[in-house]
């Protein structure tokens, strides 16, 4: 009986037995990214600073802010000034082929909205030593088979829009072959359009800041022949003089002055790469290592529904190039949009469209001048041009104008793109006038002594504040989520509306201020005198040069004062209704302080508002967000 069971046990150890010994076969894993995945830049390097940067931020609802702090680094300067970029500057058009370099120096030609192929890259998962890896790559990737040490990454194209299976081997340096199972890889290209007006284009912020220096350059005040006042000038070219001219020396001397004016991704819009589109459309390619996006910015500086984005509008700048002056207008976004993504059943139609358009259909400009301008010259001589806004006219065109032109533009929308309104984010303007404590900005002086008939209005800024709270955001809604009183046709047509950024907005308006700001800050631009007394040889108060002066340091406003606008950018517009040449007059003097981007986000204010657009662009495009 036991030698029964002995006999009968053994066969089922031995089962047992080879059971606990078998392993299964290793197998080897791989990864993969899309390369020039931001493909508005023509250099991975500059990509691949963003992404460190993004690594650095960490996790969290303020990523895009962190990294936009980051690469600002200490000194304040700014990061879009370096970066390379596909784009015609002298009309603001995207190149129609953009040569690509690559990390590893590899160059190549690509067209750009409709791009043939996509690079990828693998790595494989640590192998031993010596291992070489056999690429198995399927129908669309050329080539088709690679072999390379595994240490090695590889790369190869793969035709846009199409998907494969990629497959691994690798070989031992003992002889041992290990392969693992095949994994699909798609070449999805994401198409963003971002459009509007002056918030959408990135107003405030130029891709390169004026330069600066310690003397001053003099102004005329309106209706006054001899008062005048400096401000710091400008590093001019050689000639171009800087105290006012006498009658018998005036000179047109604008094409001088204006080379070196502030740099824009392009001038005539006041386009910026600090715009917060542009920054939630390179964070998601940034956090998505398997997409590549295709992105086409149109926001200009100054545009309504009408004038801007459905019809042509004045040119922000009209910089010179050789010798002439470029075109007083702007080409209707819709026309710009058109020629990119081609018309009818062959239009590709864009995967997100961001959108920000209306203050300037309600004359926000106009209402921040009532504000802000004292009595006298300057103020009269704008009411009388009708460029001072209450806010009862303002509210009368919140309700007359804005609602057919907003009726106009799902029509324009829908003409161009088909009916895509779940995929247009619509983000809403942050208040600009609250302090650190949430409190609205009282009177002062403070940021807005740079030309003399500034100075904060508290009781008007109040007043500007409650109609932007109470009847501009909650109509700008309707109008975007189709809700009652929207106009809306159906229901469907339904945009998204971004807002979830106004609350931090509510403590870092332009009157916002921190003992961390910028030592230049605190010491020149802290009482609302930084200029009295102003001479040509000395225009400011403080000590300090004006160079020091930093466009993009971390500081508590997120809001540029018109003081900032002219630091950083000393525009003088070409939309204005006169255009002197001479560059010390009143109207100039007016216009360098404001068409720089007053009452415009910072670039940490744009930042903010793309981590808070970023959680409903990757809804819309079905992405995952990060870990």
């Amino acid at each position: 009986m036991r030698a029964i069971r002995a006999a009968s046990f053994l066969p089922a150890f031995m089962v047992l037995a080879s059971g606990a010994l078998a392993q299964p076969a290793p197998s080897v894993s791989f990864d993969w990214e899309v390369r020039n995945r931001f493909r508005l830049f023509s250099h991975e390097a500059d990509f691949e600073k963003h992404v460190a940067a993004w690594k650095l931020a960490g996790a969290g609802e303020s990523r895009v802010l962190a990294s936009e702090r980051g690469l600002a680094g200490a000194d304040g300067h700014g990061w879009a000034r370096h970066m390379r970029v596909c784009v015609n500057r002298l009309n603001g058009r995207l190149l129609d082929n953009c040569e690509r370099v690559d990390l590893d120096g590899e160059k190549l030609s690509e067209r750009m909205v409709n791009p043939r192929s996509h690079r990828i890259k693998f790595e494989a998962a640590a192998l031993p030593d010596g291992a070489v890896c056999v690429w198995s790559l399927g129908k669309g990737f050329v080539p088709a088979r690679i072999e390379a040490p595994c240490a090695q990454s590889v790369s190869a194209r793969l035709r846009n829009g199409a998907s494969a299976d990629v497959s691994l081997s690798a070989r031992l340096a003992s002889g041992a072959v290990l392969s693992g199972p095949a994994q699909k890889v798609e070449a999805r290209d994401v198409l963003i359009v971002g459009m509007g007006d002056s918030i959408a284009s990135g107003e405030g912020n130029p891709v390169s800041p004026a330069a600066l220096r310690g003397d001053g350059f003099c102004y005329r005040r309106f209706f006054s022949s001899t008062e005048e006042f400096f401000l710091p000038s400008r590093e001019l070219a050689v000639g171009v003089l800087r105290d006012c001219p006498g009658p018998a020396e005036q000179l047109d001397q604008t094409e001088l002055f204006e080379k070196t004016a502030a740099g824009w991704l392009y001038a005539q819009c006041h386009r910026s790469l600090y715009s917060h589109q542009t920054r939630t459309a390179l964070a998601l390619a940034v956090e998505n290592r398997n997409i590549a996006v295709t992105y086409i910015p149109l926001g200009c500086s100054g545009a309504e529904i009408i004038d801007g984005m459905t019809g042509a509008q004045k040119a922000r700048e009209r910089p010179y190039r050789n010798g002439q002056k470029s075109g007083p207008a702007v080409e209707a976004q819709f026309t710009q949009l058109k020629s990119y993504i081609g018309r009818g059943g062959a239009a590709r139609r864009p995967d997100l469209v961001l959108l920000t358009v209306g203050a300037n259909d309600i004359g926000f400009g106009g209402l921040v001048a009532d504000a802000t301008l004292s009595p006298g010259g300057e103020r009269d001589l704008l009411d009388a041009a009708g460029m001072i806004v209450t806010p009862p006219r303002a509210l009368a065109l919140l309700d007359g104008k804005l609602r057919k032109s907003f009726a106009r533009l799902r029509s324009a929308l829908a003409a161009a793109m088909g009916d895509i309104s779940n995929r247009i984010v619509f983000t809403a303007y942050g208040n600009p006038a609250m302090d650190e404590n949430g409190d609205v900005c009282q009177s002062s002086r403070r940021g807005f002594d740079a030309h003399p008939a500034f100075a904060v209005d508290g009781a008007k800024i109040a007043a500007a504040s409650a109609f932007v709270e109470n009847k501009f955001i909650p109509k700008l809604r309707a109008y975007a989520q189709c809700l009652p009183g929207g106009g809306c046709a159906r229901a469907a047509q339904s945009m998204v509306f971004v807002e979830t950024h106004r609350p931090a907005f509510a403590r870092h308006g332009f009157c916002a201020a921190s003992p961390d700001d910028p030592a230049f800050d605190r010491d020149c631009f802290h009482n609302g005198g930084s200029f009295e007394g102003g001479t040509q040889d000395s225009p400011m108060r403080c000590l300090t040069s004006p160079a020091a002066f930093r466009a993009y340091a971390k500081r508590e406003r997120w809001i540029r004062t018109a003081n900032d606008s002219y630091f950083a950018a000393m525009t003088h517009s070409a939309a204005l209704p006169l255009q002197p040449p001479d560059i010390h007059d009143a109207l100039w003097g007016l216009s360098a302080v404001v068409h720089g981007g007053a009452i415009h986000p910072t670039a940490e204010g744009h930042a903010a508002m793309a981590d808070a657009v970023l959680v409903s662009a990757r809804k819309v495009l079905k992405l995952p967000a990060p870990p």
